[in-house]
């Protein structure tokens, strides 16, 4: 018996993007493809691989891109940052 929490209990998900080159490009949009291939010839590839990654979460996830979506029009409903961290965030320090 381990001393360690196990969450063997919790349902397992794969992630919605592999993390591979060819699963990332299919995640997006074709418009970005080839931005995403020509920053990975250019650039440090871990830290492209790692930025265009998380993007192609966010394209692969429903939920994200439909609130993407109203930022861009302006009609995004968030809670303000003083009802979260409180009125010291509003405040200069």
């Amino acid at each position: 018996m381990s001393a360690q929490p196990s969450d063997s209990h919790l349902p397992t998900r794969p992630a919605p993007v592999a993390r591979t080159v060819k699963a990332v490009r299919t995640a997006l949009p074709e418009p970005l493809r080839a931005q995403f291939a020509a920053e990975l010839d250019e650039g440090n590839p871990f830290e492209v691989f790692e930025r265009w990654w998380l993007t192609a979460l966010a394209y692969a996830n429903p939920a994200s891109m439909a609130e993407a979506q109203k930022v861009a029009a302006g009609t995004f409903v968030g809670t303000p940052a003083e009802l979260v961290f409180g009125q010291a965030w509003t405040r200069a320090a």
